[in-house]
């Protein structure tokens, strides 16, 4: 998946995988925005057949993201909320180990990359809990990565 997300960055950014690498490794924030933003469409289309919608919103939205930055996932689910969570703390798992190696030995001290968190159509329409957040005037609007409109194109 790291591998995925890279060559995504790599092929929008016209930069090589390598160069992108390096840039990581020094910390570039641009770099990481960019790379955490492909890890969440990588991640988002692991786990649609288990939830309705994936947003990202935070740090890699607005360029600010660094290399302990986690990535922040509202997750649209209508049920089965306990076996999305098994499924995206096992690629939360796999991707830290993945990410440490790629930056090593900088990040040794990662434990976690994707901080999602899940809620349902009543939570959006009722503006509830972390919902809240699709919907607030003076933050920068979470976008959508996986969901009708996202995969109809």
């Amino acid at each position: 998946m790291i591998d995925h997300a890279l060559a995504l960055v790599s092929w929008e950014s016209e930069r090589s995988v390598d160069e992108l690498k390096q840039a990581l490794r020094e910390g570039e924030n641009c770099a990481h925005s960019s790379f955490r933003f492909a890890l969440a469409r990588v991640v988002a289309q692991e786990v649609g057949r288990l939830v309705r919608e994936v947003y990202v919103y935070g740090s890699p939205l607005e360029n600010r993201a660094r290399m302990n930055s986690d990535i922040d996932l509202l997750v649209v689910v209508s049920g089965a909320r306990r076996f999305a969570a098994r499924c995206l703390d096992e690629l939360d798992r796999g991707l830290v180990d993945e990410y440490k190696a790629l930056i090593a030995p900088l990040g040794d001290s990662m434990n976690r990359l994707l901080d999602y968190h899940f809620v349902t159509r009543s939570d959006i329409r009722q503006r509830r809990g972390y919902a809240a957040i699709l919907n607030d005037p003076y933050a920068l609007r979470p976008e959508r990565i996986y969901g009708p409109a996202v995969n109809a194109a």
